[in-house]
């Protein structure tokens, strides 16, 4: 019995029963097609590519500009001045949240209106209204591909947005009779929500259904946000 070492080591022709038997000659070579090896570039150029992405993030890649600061108090960066001669006194309650983070900063305030004496003595239901504002800075990815699609409406409302000129490099403003108008800015890689929405109370509950006579003055509504939302685009700009 020949041993596994001598097979490999041995340089002799093997010999059987039959006789000699020569080795074997060397074999041919394989020919691969030209697609396995236009496959194999490709993974090279592909891992090379994947990697110089790597490298560029890894690095620090500039993200969109960012030309609007990020604040904590962004209540007291917005002043709803033209809102208030419209709907009465907005920011008499205000609230603002805010976070940091690496990708992204948001920053919101919520503002509503008080009921005054002469609303509350008078019996009849009256208007209440809510002002928010949300500012979005991206660090890293660009708004501007995604900054016609507002979930946050859309499912809720097929109403087509109208353009609004000279509020950052394009602005939108939605009309929807639900929740009230919302208008959206974008500049870079900050875009800045206001929304208006309102309800009527009723302090006596003998009341009824039916709301104010008064019904709140839409067109007027827009206007003002437009306005108080450049004041406060001038106020937050840092470039």
């Amino acid at each position: 019995m020949i041993s596994e070492p001598e097979l490999e080591g041995s340089s002799e022709p093997m010999r059987g029963a039959g006789g000699t038997v020569e080795p074997a000659g060397p074999r041919p070579a394989v020919r691969r097609p030209a697609w396995a090896w236009a496959l194999a570039g490709a993974a090279v150029a592909s891992a090379l590519w994947a990697g110089g992405l790597y490298v560029v993030h890894a690095l620090g890649e500039k993200g969109p500009p960012l030309r609007y600061a990020h604040t904590g108090a962004l209540c007291e960066k917005f002043d709803p001045a033209a809102l208030r001669a419209v709907v009465g006194n907005v920011g008499a309650e205000r609230e603002d949240t805010e976070r940091r983070h690496a990708a992204l900063d948001t920053a919101y305030c919520t503002m509503s209106t008080a009921a005054t004496p002469e609303q509350l003595g008078s019996g009849q239901p009256y208007y209440q209204y809510r002002v928010g504002v949300l500012v979005e800075r991206h660090k890293n990815t660009d708004p501007r591909t995604e900054f016609e699609v507002d979930p946050r409406r859309d499912l809720w409302s097929a109403a087509t947005p109208d353009e609004v000129e000279g509020l950052g490099e394009r602005a939108l403003m939605t009309n929807d009779v639900r929740d009230g108008p919302r208008l959206r800015v974008l500049d870079g890689g900050v875009v800045l929500t206001v929304d208006v929405s309102w309800y009527w109370v009723a302090p006596d509950e003998n009341t009824g259904e039916e709301g104010p006579e008064r019904q709140p003055d839409w067109e007027a509504v827009k206007t003002a946000m437009v306005k108080d939302t450049a004041t406060l685009l001038g106020a937050l700009r840092t470039r």
